[in-house]
């Protein structure tokens, strides 16, 4: 765990004798986690995205719902849950715009 007391110059950090010593392995680890969040929080979809199934992926670019299935990947779906079969949503402007790109929309 990095130790927050203040530090000389006035910033949060660890403290000076481990700053001269270079990272130890907690340091890099809890670096680790933190750069893993962040790579999540960035894959994830936006709340601001419309997150919609199939079928009204399907209704809006006017394919059949089938057609969205065998392009899912292609799409972005994100499935909810583990299960193969788990439901599949899609952030509505990026399945668009991929879908345009593929000729669909």
């Amino acid at each position: 765990m990095v130790d927050r007391r203040r530090v000389t110059n006035g910033s949060y950090g660890p403290p000076m004798a481990a700053r001269r010593n270079g990272l130890n392995t907690d340091d890099v680890s809890a670096l680790a986690d933190v750069v893993a969040r962040r790579v999540i929080e960035l894959l994830e979809p936006r709340p601001s995205e419309d997150l919609v199934d199939a079928a009204t992926l399907a209704s809006h670019l006017g394919v059949q719902r089938c057609w969205i299935y065998r392009n899912a990947e292609a799409l972005g779906a994100i499935r909810l849950g583990s299960q193969p079969r788990a439901p599949l949503r899609f952030a509505l402007e990026r399945a668009v715009v991929a879908a345009q790109r593929m000729g669909q929309a």
